[in-house]
């Protein structure tokens, strides 16, 4: 029985720790040579809140921008204003959404 209850607390550990550093562990943000792809989600929020393609891509591409991993192995990408998700497939760059800090 304490095996159980032993193997329940490690499991809650390691998720813990897991989760904490893909939230906290920054990241470099990718640049050169990348292919951009919107998602359909991504273009409706960029249209709402009139967000270019071309300041999405300068903020990815930028090396001031700040990139943080999340869960799902996608990047929040952020210059301090606006916010890119996105998700790295190689070369590829899939924009998520977008939205204002």
């Amino acid at each position: 029985m304490w095996y159980l209850i032993l193997l329940i607390i490690a499991t809650f550990v390691v998720a813990f720790l897991v989760k904490q550093r893909q939230t906290e562990q920054p990241t470099e943000p990718p640049t050169g040579g990348i292919v951009f792809e919107y998602s359909i989600h991504a273009v409706q929020r960029m249209e709402e809140r009139d967000i270019s393609q071309e300041k999405v891509e300068k903020i990815v591409q930028d090396p001031a921008s700040k990139a943080f991993a999340q869960s799902g192995g996608r990047l929040s990408i952020t210059d301090g204003g606006l916010t890119v998700i996105a998700k790295l497939s190689g070369r590829k760059i899939v924009i998520m959404t977008v939205f204002y800090d």
